[in-house]
């Protein structure tokens, strides 16, 4: 009577058999964004998710806003300098994928990457406009062509725009009614066949489908034979709403907390169920879907957006407890039904299973089957809650047999060696005889804390390996003989499991260990280090194995993980699981047996610090970290520069604190998004912080050209990254300069001279012996002397330059800028715009004159040093337009680039720059508009010809004769009498004299000048040629 009354209280104490809620319940997990979250605002007008950026684009009322998963990114007018207005009206995807916003005021912007564009700027009232911008749903050319023709209308407001090619579009009206709009035919005309009661629309593939007002069916429009054709639905759209737009795959259809998608296949709707988790957010009004990633997107019209996600694991619990009842658990026993009986004496399961367990008490640590019908575990003695020793339980008799003899604390090492049991306990290594161990290695009876074993794995046949907090032993029971093969004082070594021929170690604290074939090494850890407290490895079926630790759960190729062990790879891919992927408690339990097990269904159930987490590797399919990275910001000197800027000349030395910003798809747990960079030809790869905004830094970079190389880890598989390049250069001090340090030596040699002579005429005066030595010192000096003569041309020309072309400019800005700032109030506003203009027009004559003087100083210092390369003409005279676009374009000038794009020459790249900044800033100098177009044509098989054309004021024809002649001045006046420096054609000369080309000028006056450079020693490459 006793036994069986204990039996009561157990089961009524101990034992609940648990029923978890609906699977679509667990499977989905919600987060809801507003502007506490980063939203600009919580009213959306529309909503675009970007597969292939992985970036959600949101439109709001205060501003455009880019979502990667963990940061916003907002578009307003403070930081986009093309947002007029903040409030967007919609937000669209046309036919060809592009992303479309439009605002309040009826400007169009655009997607492009990572950022927005402007498209189109409004050019008519708002009244006019509203009943054109829906165009924009469609194609850009629909939006462009359509409504040339002011003879085609449209209704305004409609209800839902259902494009049917770039050039024509279906339009459902508020009150039912339907229009097709025809661009290319110019036509607008209502289709009578689908009535006057329609609801909306959506089209999967290419069939249109329309819901009908008042009506539970669905009908699908055949647009040739011009007829519906009634489809009933597999459920009641009674209260269903359907949501699709263009640029959705499929429509989504929502009623109450359920979304399905919608799919069409042989005549029939079919209706996918999503999720079971829609949360109630008030009016819903867009909405978004990505299968590939499990993401659902729900946008409303005054409380942000909400994103269902689809978790990767489920937490299972006890339904109820009280403070008094443990749910961290440790060993556990899978029972028939997809039953867990845990070390506590609870049985969870997705199913219910009432059948008295095979272990009434609670029982310790450590359990071990032994076959199909034997269980070996500690636990107490039968009648006693607490207390530890060894238990074997034979499942067909169900008799428990218990050995109070054998020392073993709550946690033991179990093993079979032949036809013998193998007991690691904390006191040693023993084979169970009768009812006692008999010992065949002896622990330090001292530290019996430090010798708890945790489980036993046979290595090789009669050796043995011991996972405890002694470190990890091996015993040879063949010799009997045992080695430590890792010690790690203050660390236990927690498990131990073979996969392959490799066995893998868990420590807590020390990180993971691999062992193959005598060779014991540690492998790299995750970004984060959570692995250093691995507790369980459970290899699967697809060559992956899965870890748990304090922080969540890792999944980790095994074939990586041995890399890292055979070879010097770092890069190991572990992908992590957390809360964002169904977890309540991320802190898994460890230092049991078994760690964890593996279902008869394939599920992994590990053991946490509140109830079990179940995985199941076919399902739980990693979001991973993939997709493309982009420069979202470039800063320089905190000033915000374009990529092409950045990567286009050279930043200024005292100039060069950088700092760039990386955007990124990031839908997955921030722990597995590996980000590194590493500068110019360094094998170091360094990290870039997720937590620090994805920044990369560099102050102070000394002189010269740098490659950038970014990289993003995007999942399992060797080399499997994405990367980005950037390429840029930093300029060299003034002071640092090789001219300079040339200057200063011609200076000492000029001292240098002039004390020499002065000690000839003394020492001609006391020893005339010396006449002839003294004479060949001089006749070296004298060639020294022409050297420094032909320099001195150079410092004698920038001085000229200098003292007449900077300083007079520099101090008519003075002047004028004082004058305009004491006189102001006595001075027309007449006066003060045209003193403003000559401020302005004499500063771009200082820095284009700047410009020249630092090209012609580079290429006095660097042309001794350059070699000819291959390279694109048409790329070259790109980058010198960039320089010189803005400058034209004031000028009305148009620069027009007529070389072939495929061209490639072998001549020197610099020089040629130069040459080409100097003939196109000399025709905007002395052209008033038209356009300044730069060729090149080829001459024979060896070189080609450089033409610039202008259609400036032109030259005469002695001031031609001098250019040729190399009589050309410091100083010069044009046909016009404009006032120049003359240091364009100086450069122009040399370079050409210096490459062995020719120059040839022609020019009318009023009429334009066409100038060529032609080069006979270039030769195109023979692929180029091809």
């Amino acid at each position: 009577m006793k036994r069986i009354l204990f039996f009561c209280f157990v089961l009524g104490s101990w034992i609940y058999p648990i029923s978890l809620r609906a699977q679509s319940d667990l499977g989905f997990r919600t987060f809801n964004y507003t502007t506490e979250n980063g939203l600009p605002s919580n009213g959306i007008k529309g909503l675009q998710w970007d597969e292939e950026s992985g970036f959600l684009w949101i439109a709001t009322e205060a501003g455009i806003s880019r979502f990667n998963g963990i940061e916003f990114v907002n578009f307003t007018r403070s930081n986009t300098s093309f947002i007029s207005s903040e409030r967007m009206r919609f937000m669209a995807r046309n036919r060809k994928g592009g992303i479309r916003v439009v605002d309040m005021d009826g400007n169009i912007l655009g997607v492009s990457k990572n950022r927005p564009i402007p498209l189109f700027s409004r050019t008519e009232q708002i009244g006019v406009q509203e009943t054109r911008l829906f165009g924009i749903a469609v194609s850009d050319s629909f939006f462009n062509t359509g409504f040339a023709q002011p003879t085609i209308r449209v209704p305004f407001p409609f209800a839902q725009v259902i494009p049917r090619s770039d050039l024509a579009t279906i339009l459902i009206h508020p009150d039912g009614g339907v229009l097709r709009i025809d661009a290319q035919n110019k036509t607008s005309a209502p289709l009578a066949e689908l009535g006057n009661n329609n609801k909306s629309g959506f089209v999967i593939g290419d069939q249109v489908f329309l819901c009908k007002q008042e009506s539970s069916s669905i009908y699908r429009y055949d647009e040739p034979k011009k007829r519906l054709e009634q489809i009933q639905p597999p459920l009641s759209i009674e209260n269903l709403k359907i949501y699709w737009e263009n640029g959705m795959d499929f429509p989504i259809a929502i009623n109450g907390n359920n979304a399905w998608v919608i799919r069409y296949e042989n005549n029939r709707l079919i209706f996918d169920l999503i999720c079971s988790t829609v949360p109630d957010l008030g009016l819903i009004k867009y909405v978004q879907y990505s299968s590939a990633k499990g993401l659902l997107f729900l946008g409303t019209a005054s409380r942000g957006f909400a994103v269902v996600r689809k978790n990767r694991v489920v937490q299972v619990k006890r339904p109820h407890t009280s403070s008094a009842d443990l749910s961290a658990y440790y060993s556990q026993l899978e029972l028939s039904g997809e039953t867990i009986l845990t070390n506590e004496g609870h049985l969870l399961g997705l199913k219910q299973d009432r059948a008295l367990p095979p272990i009434i008490n609670k029982f310790g640590y450590s359990l071990y089957r032994d076959g199909d019908s034997l269980i070996w575990y500690s636990g107490g003695r039968p009648g006693m809650l607490k207390g530890s020793m060894l238990h074997r339980l034979d499942l067909v008799n169900k008799k428990d047999v218990f050995f109070d003899h054998v020392p073993i604390f709550n946690v033991f090492g179990f093993a079979r060696w032949k036809n013998d049991v193998l007991i690691g306990s904390h006191q040693g290594l023993g084979v169970l005889s009768t009812d006692s161990l008999r010992f065949l290695f002896r622990s330090d009876p001292k530290n019996p804390g430090e010798s708890i074993s945790f489980s036993l794995l046979e290595v090789e046949p009669g050796v043995y390996s011991m996972a405890s907090c002694s470190g990890w032993i091996r015993f040879d029971l063949n010799s009997m003989r045992s080695d430590t093969l890792l010690k790690l004082p203050g660390y236990c070594v927690r498990s131990q499991v073979r996969i392959g021929d490799y066995i893998f170690i868990g420590t807590y604290g020390r990180g993971i260990y691999l062992y193959h074939r005598g060779k014991l090494k540690s492998i790299p850890l995750d970004k984060n280090n959570f692995l250093l407290y691995t507790h369980c490895f459970i290899p699967d079926k697809d060559g992956f194995v899965w870890m748990s630790t304090n922080r969540g759960v890792f999944k980790a190729s095994v074939k990586e993980m041995v890399q890292g062990f055979e070879t010097a790879n770092n890069s190991i891919y572990y992908h992590y699981y957390g809360r964002n992927d169904g977890m309540d408690m991320t802190e898994m339990n460890g230092g049991c047996s078994p760690c964890a097990i593996t279902l008869k269904n394939g599920i992994i159930s590990f053991p946490s610090m509140d109830g079990l987490l179940w995985v199941d590797p076919a399902t739980a399919t990693p979001l991973l970290p993939d997709g493309p990275i982009h420069f979202d910001e470039i800063r320089i000197n905190n000033r915000i520069v374009d990529e092409l800027f950045f990567s286009g000349g050279a930043i200024s030395h005292s100039e060069n604190n950088i700092y760039i910003r990386l955007a990124y798809s990031a839908w997955c747990n921030p722990e597995n998004i590996y980000l590194e960079y590493q500068l110019t030809d360094s094998a170091q790869w360094n990290p870039v912080l997720i937590s620090d905004g994805s920044i990369i830094r560099f102050n102070n970079l000394a002189p010269g050209k740098y490659d950038l190389r970014i990289r993003k880890r995007n999942g399992f598989g060797e080399n499997n990254f994405s990367y980005k390049t950037l390429s840029f250069s930093i300029g060299m001090a003034w002071y640092n300069h090789p001219l300079v340090y040339l200057f200063g030596v011609l200076l000492l040699a000029l001292s240098i001279y002039q004390f020499s002579r002065y000690q000839n005429r003394k020492l001609l005066k006391r020893q005339a012996a010396l006449e002839r030595m003294v004479g060949e010192k001089t006749r070296d000096l004298k060639e020294q002397n022409s050297l420094l003569e032909k320099n001195n041309n150079i410092k004698t020309r920038l001085i000229s330059i200098i003292s007449h072309d900077i300083v007079t400019p520099l101090k008519f800005l003075t002047v004028a800028g004082r004058g305009l700032t004491e006189k102001r109030d006595r001075l027309s506003e007449e006066v003060q715009q045209e003193t403003i203009r000559e401020i302005t027009d004499t500063a771009q004559e200082l820095q284009l004159l700047s410009t020249n003087i630092l090209n012609w100083i580079k290429y006095q210092s660097e042309n001794r040093r350059l070699l000819p390369e291959f390279f694109n003409p048409y790329v070259l005279t790109s980058q010198v337009f960039s320089v010189l676009n803005s400058l034209a374009k004031e000028k009305g000038i148009v620069l027009s680039n007529q070389i072939d794009p495929g061209l490639k020459v072998i001549q020197y790249t610099e020089p040629t720059k130069i040459l080409i900044y100097n003939l196109v800033s000399n025709s905007i100098r002395y052209s008033d508009q038209g356009v300044v177009e730069v060729s090149i044509n080829k001459l024979g098989d060896d070189g080609f010809v450089l033409i610039v054309r202008d259609n400036g004021i032109g030259m005469l024809e002695g001031k031609i004769r001098n250019i040729l002649n190399d009589d050309v001045q410091v100083r010069e006046i044009s046909a016009e009498k404009r006032s120049g420096h003359g240091l364009g054609y100086l450069i122009i000369k040399d370079l050409v004299r210096w490459m062995n080309a020719k120059l040839e000028i022609e020019s009318k006056i009023g009429v334009g000048t066409i100038v060529r450079v032609v080069f006979r020693s270039a030769k195109l490459s023979p692929s180029e040629m091809a």
